[in-house]
């Protein structure tokens, strides 16, 4: 096939696509390789940028000219609506189950509590010693402020929770 001139100038890129291909092989992306080469679009908007870097890696003579340096483009995962309302429904499922079984942990310490308050209220019972009644009852008053602090941990830490999802 002959020399044609025409032809020969169609292959060619601009100093600008050239530098878009340079930094792009020197692992820049996209965006910051197009805002190198095209200095005036530093004042555009972040998708305009981004849309013109797309566009100019789509043109045939860029990708000719990145395959002729070996470039391989990375392949991109592909995170779909699908994929990420999945993943939020697990995260939101783990979170449920996390707060059951934290609400779980504080229904056990207060049946704990209450058991400790039972025994403490049949010994009251019994108790003829006077100072060892006071003794007893300060105790009680103390786990039923224990009750009292953890029911109202259970039941702000479930209302921050479920604000979060």
């Amino acid at each position: 096939m002959a020399y044609n001139k025409d032809n020969y100038e169609n292959q060619r890129l601009t100093p600008k696509q050239e530098k878009f291909v340079e930094e792009i092989l020197k692992g820049k992306t996209q965006y910051e390789a197009y805002i190198i080469a095209y200095e005036r679009a530093k004042n555009w908007e972040r998708n305009a940028v981004d849309s013109n870097a797309s566009q100019l890696m789509e043109n045939p003579k860029i990708k000719q000219k990145l395959e002729e340096f070996g470039y391989k483009e990375k392949t991109k995962i592909r995170w779909t609506r699908q994929k990420a309302l999945e993943t939020i429904n697990y995260v939101m499922d783990m979170n449920k189950k996390d707060m059951e079984r934290i609400e779980q942990a504080y229904q056990t310490e207060i049946d704990i509590l209450n058991s400790q308050l039972l025994e403490y209220s049949n010994i009251l019972k019994e108790e003829t010693n006077p100072r060892k009644a006071y003794e007893i009852s300060k105790e009680m008053q103390s786990i039923v402020a224990e009750i009292a602090l953890r029911n109202k941990q259970k039941r702000t830490n479930s209302t921050n929770a479920r604000r979060n999802i």
